[in-house]
């Protein structure tokens, strides 16, 4: 009996680590594609950081309301389209490249079409939107 517990305490701890791995490489396959247009030197990791900062607050921040009520109209709700909304922001950061060439605005558009079609999460949940006129 005591030998049957410390395998299954071991397959446990097995387990944990395993799957503390797997969260660990899925979070790093996230960052990658950023990670590697960046190059150490004299201007650094954190210049190059705070410039793609700087250029997507001045960039999207003149079309945020415009861009949460499209979110909020693609999902039926507030909250559920202020989550919308920041995952496509994420997604259109991490590709601040291609989004630049493509517009930015037109970026996010598309990430959070996107994002609604793709995923069950981000479809309309019966909340009442706010009224407030119409998304571009």
């Amino acid at each position: 009996m005591v030998g049957l517990g410390v395998v299954q305490n071991r397959v446990a701890a097995i387990s944990i680590a395993l799957i503390a791995i797997g969260a660990g490489m899925f979070f790093i396959s996230m960052l990658l594609p950023t990670l590697t247009e960046f190059q150490i030197g004299p201007s650094g990791f954190s210049a190059k950081l705070r410039q793609r900062d700087a250029e997507v607050e001045a960039s999207l921040s003149p079309e945020s309301e415009g861009l949460l009520r499209l979110a909020v109209q693609l999902t039926g709700g507030e909250k559920s389209g202020q989550e919308l909304l920041e995952r496509a922001l994420v997604e259109t950061y991490m590709r601040w490249s291609q989004a630049k060439r493509d517009g930015p605005a037109e970026a996010v558009r598309a990430q959070l079409h996107s994002l609604v079609t793709s995923t069950p999460a981000a479809a309309p949940t019966g909340e009442t939107p706010p009224t407030g006129g119409e998304a571009r």
